[in-house]
């Protein structure tokens, strides 16, 4: 039996952001030519009209292979790194070239999504081997119980101000967390709880957010 992957939940209307103005921020190469961006992903099954495409190595292929079929989904910029860009030749769309791309996805999704300091709900992240979902939700109970609209990302499911989906990861990728946030300040989410997993820190999923309060359950041997 198919199971469908429960969707990503986005921002229902993203401010577009330039390419160039993107570039120019990291220090990158300016593109060839100019387009705005409305998202951006690392996944064809997520990928939408206006995102940008970034293209890196994965446990079994490099991404940059898909390039062609995010094109066609509706990507209208790729990144990728320098192994990346044998794939990215002739195409119809710009390229930038980004070294690490893992490294440097956090930020990128930070930038399109206008998630920046000042704007983004208070982040209440918990870590360690046990309790990290109960302790979730234990906090997003009471943070309620102050008054607060909230968010959060656990296991078990996505919440934002009442909406719930199931998760597809403990903590998703920093396109899709990041995309996630930007869903929490759309719908005037106060204060939001991050179950942040181990792999989730050594892949950089949460880069690009900074946490007012971090939590650390426990230390054990995972079994």
């Amino acid at each position: 039996m198919n199971q469908q992957l429960p969707p990503t939940l986005r921002p229902e209307n993203t401010a577009p952001v330039m390419l160039s103005e993107l570039a120019k921020h990291f220090g990158f190469s300016a593109p060839e030519h100019d387009v705005s961006l409305t998202g951006i992903t690392m996944n064809t099954s997520d990928c939408q009209a206006g995102d940008l495409f970034v293209a890196m190595p994965g446990a079994k292929a490099h991404g940059a292979q898909y390039i062609a079929k995010a094109i066609s989904l509706g990507a209208v910029a790729i990144a990728t790194d320098s192994v990346g860009l044998a794939h990215a030749k002739d195409l119809s769309v710009p390229v930038l070239l980004v070294e690490n791309p893992r490294k440097r996805l956090g930020e990128l999704a930070a930038f399109v999504y206008g998630n920046v300091a000042g704007q983004m709900p208070i982040l209440f992240g918990t870590t360690g081997t046990n309790g990290k979902t109960s302790t979730t939700y234990f906090l997003d109970a009471i943070l309620r119980q102050l008054g607060e609209v909230t968010g959060f990302s656990s296991t078990a499911e996505r919440h934002i101000a009442g909406e719930v989906i199931p998760s597809k990861l403990t903590t998703p990728e920093a396109t899709e967390m990041h995309a996630l946030i930007a869903r929490m300040r759309e719908k005037k989410v106060t204060a939001a709880g991050i179950e942040v997993s181990a792999q989730a820190l050594t892949q950089s999923r949460v880069d690009g957010l900074v946490f007012d309060v971090a939590g650390f359950t426990n230390l054990s041997h995972d079994l």
